[in-house]
């Protein structure tokens, strides 16, 4: 199951399978009993943890309420995070030069609407958007 919760083919015919950097294992008890999941295409992708699960998204929380995203970044660049606020505010982040694999960051519910995360690569360029309602 990819982290959406749709099964991902690989061309062999058979399933994903779970896929973390640092082991399925440390991964697996760092990040609330669930795996992420590689997924057969390129680029940087990003989920988050909604109900108990990863997935792209739309997510709903309460204002205040915090949780866990998790980036893939498929090769050494820059990474910036993007995050569009209901009012039309944007807010751009430095994360740093990146090496391959999982990465942790996270999201606050800081304001009420829908917001809008992605990431930019300077290598890859944007991740999968995720829309997320703020009650």
């Amino acid at each position: 199951m990819s982290p959406g919760g749709i099964s991902t083919p690989m061309p062999s015919g058979g399933m994903s399978t779970p896929m973390a950097s640092g082991g399925a294992g440390a991964f697996k008890s760092y990040y609330g009993g669930t795996q992420a999941y590689h997924m057969y295409y390129g680029g940087l992708q990003q989920w988050i943890y909604y109900c108990g699960r990863w997935t792209g998204g739309p997510a709903a929380f309460w204002y205040g309420q915090r949780t866990n995203t998790i980036i893939r970044n498929d090769q050494y660049q820059s990474i910036w995070s993007y995050e569009k606020y209901p009012n039309g505010w944007v807010d751009w982040k430095y994360w740093g030069y990146w090496q391959p694999g999982y990465h942790h960051a996270w999201f606050g519910a800081d304001a009420k609407g829908w917001h809008q995360i992605a990431v930019w690569g300077s290598r890859s360029g944007w991740s999968n958007p995720i829309w997320v309602y703020v009650w």
